[in-house]
C-alpha cells in the first residue's frame, strides 16, 4: 500500500490540488447564491431578493418579540415601533409591510438629521427596558444577551441598532406632532374600530336532492313560459273617474228674480210706521197748522219767455 502511495505522489498531488480548487471556486459560488437571485422587493433604491428579504426582516422582528417578553421593564415604546413598522394597507401585516416602513424610518432619520447617541441607547437599555425594583437589572440583562440573542444570532450591535432606532422614532413622533393636537372623535372612532366584533352564521342546505333530478329542457321552460305567461305579462288598464254636469238655466233666472225682490220687500218693511205697544207709543209730531184749502187748479200755462233781467 505504501509503495502505492509512493508511486503515484505526484498523481495523489494533483488530485488533491483539482480537488480543493473546486471546492473553492464551487464553495464561493454556493455562498454568492443570492446575488444572482430574482429580486422580489425594492425601496429606497434598495434590492432585496427572497434570501435577503427574509434575513432583514426575520432577525430584526424575533429579536423584537424576545426582547418584549424577557425584558422585566418598559416595553410600550418597543411595541409602538413594532406596530407601526408592522402596518400596511392590507388586512393583515406582511414582511414586505415591515421591510418597507423600516427602509421609511430609515429614510426619515437620515432626512430629519436624528441619530441616537451610545449614551442615549445605554440609558435607554438600563432605565427602560431592564429596570426593575428601583435599578438596573444586570442579570436579566445578561441571560438576555447570552441565551435569547445567542439563540438568535444576534448580537449586541443588533441590539444597539434595535434601540436607535426606536429612540429615533420617538424623536421623530415629536417633530411631527408639534403643535398638532389630536381629535377626540378620530380617537374614539379608530377605538371602536380597533374593538369591533363582527360575527356571522354559516347556513348550510342539502342540495343532493337538487342534484338527482334532472335540469329541465328548453322545451319544457317554454313550454311552462307560455302556460304561466298570463301571470306576469299584462295589458295596462287605467281607471278613469268623470262627473257630467248640465246648468238648469230656468232654475237659475227665477232665482235671480226672487233675490232681486227680495231687498225690495225688505225696504218697504222698513219705511212701514211703527206700531204701538200697550198704547203707550206718542202720535208723531204734526205741524201746527195746515193751510185750509189748497188752490184746485194750478195756471195751465206759463209764460213761455222770462224777463233776461230784473229791474
Amino acid at each position: 500500500m505504501l509503495e502505492t502511495f509512493r508511486k503515484y505522489t505526484i498523481s495523489m498531488i494533483a488530485v488533491l490540488v483539482v480537488v480543493f480548487v473546486g471546492l473553492v471556486f464551487f464553495g464561493a459560488g454556493s455562498s454568492n447564491l443570492g446575488i444572482g437571485a430574482p429580486v422580489v422587493l425594492e425601496a429606497y433604491g434598495q434590492k432585496f431578493n427572497q434570501r435577503q428579504l427574509k434575513k432583514f426582516e426575520e432577525r430584526h422582528t424575533r429579536l423584537i418579540t424576545r426582547l418584549s417578553i424577557s425584558a422585566p421593564g418598559d416595553t410600550q415604546a418597543l411595541g409602538e415601533y413594532a406596530r407601526i413598522l408592522a402596518g400596511g394597507s392590507g388586512l393583515e401585516p406582511t414582511s414586505n409591510n415591515f421591510v418597507v416602513n423600516r427602509l421609511t424610518l430609515q429614510k426619515a432619520m437620515t432626512d430629519f438629521g436624528l441619530q441616537a447617541s451610545t449614551p442615549e441607547v445605554e440609558s435607554f437599555i438600563k432605565e427602560k427596558l431592564f429596570w426593575q425594583d428601583s435599578g438596573f437589572n444586570v442579570v436579566a440583562y445578561d441571560d438576555f444577551v447570552k441565551v435569547e440573542m445567542g439563540a438568535l444570532g444576534a448580537t449586541v450591535k443588533n441590539l444597539n441598532e434595535l434601540v436607535a432606532e426606536v429612540i429615533c422614532l420617538m424623536k421623530l413622533k415629536e417633530i411631527l406632532s408639534a403643535g398638532i393636537e389630536v381629535s377626540r372623535d378620530l380617537t374614539e372612532d379608530d377605538m371602536l374600530s380597533a374593538q369591533q366584533r363582527i360575527t356571522y352564521q354559516l347556513l348550510s342546505y342539502p342540495i343532493t336532492g337538487f342534484k338527482d333530478k334532472p335540469m329541465p329542457t328548453e322545451e319544457e321552460i317554454k313550454t311552462k313560459w307560455e302556460e304561466t305567461k298570463s301571470n306576469y305579462l299584462s295589458e295596462p288598464k287605467r281607471k278613469v273617474t268623470y262627473v257630467l254636469a248640465a246648468p238648469d238655466y230656468d232654475s237659475i233666472v227665477k232665482s235671480k228674480e226672487a233675490s232681486s225682490e227680495k231687498p225690495d220687500a225688505i225696504e218697504a218693511e222698513g219705511a212701514a210706521p211703527p206700531t204701538e205697544e200697550n198704547g203707550c207709543q206718542e202720535p208723531a209730531e204734526q205741524p201746527a197748522e195746515q193751510p185750509a184749502e189748497q188752490p184746485a187748479e194750478q195756471p195751465a200755462e206759463q209764460p213761455a219767455e222770462q224777463p233776461a233781467e230784473q229791474p
